[in-house]
């Protein structure tokens, strides 16, 4: 619910403006947190890695959920409209949250095959489902 109301109140010609910046502010914090809860979830929980990248990911899918309802009020009275800053945040968090979803499912996925023995197949496995998402997802709501 969070992201479909920040999503429809985005500005696309500042969304396609600021499209860089949206994507370094997407990857750049959710990769740094997703890789601090990991290292730090090592000496504290005493987990394998792989646990510690799932639930870093985990963390990291959550964080847009704190930040969206106070830019959408601040958004609502106007603050950094003209500049464009909710629609770069509101971008770079909906990006972030896909990020850190196929982040987790990668990890998640390397801890099912893990326990199978084929973490090679699950290295494998990885890229190709990601892309083939992509592609998917690209192709699936524009029918020609």
């Amino acid at each position: 619910v969070i992201l479909v109301r920040a999503g429809l109140s985005l500005d696309v010609a500042a969304v396609y403006r600021l499209r860089w910046p949206a994507a370094r502010l997407a990857f750049g914090p959710s990769t740094a947190e997703a890789l601090t809860v990991a290292l730090l979830a090592k000496p504290a929980l005493n987990l394998p890695w792989t646990y510690c990248a799932v639930l870093g990911y985990l963390f990291a899918a959550i964080s847009p959920a704190v930040v969206i309802p106070s830019l959408l009020r601040l958004q609502d009275k106007g603050y950094g409209v003209k500049a464009g800053v909710p629609a770069l945040v509101m971008t770079a968090a909906s990006v972030d949250v896909v990020y850190a979803i196929a982040g987790f499912g990668v990890c998640a996925g390397f801890l099912v095959t893990a326990a199978g023995g084929g973490a090679s197949s699950a290295a494998w496995r990885a890229p190709t489902q990601i892309v083939g998402g992509a592609l998917l997802g690209n192709r699936a709501p524009c029918p020609r």
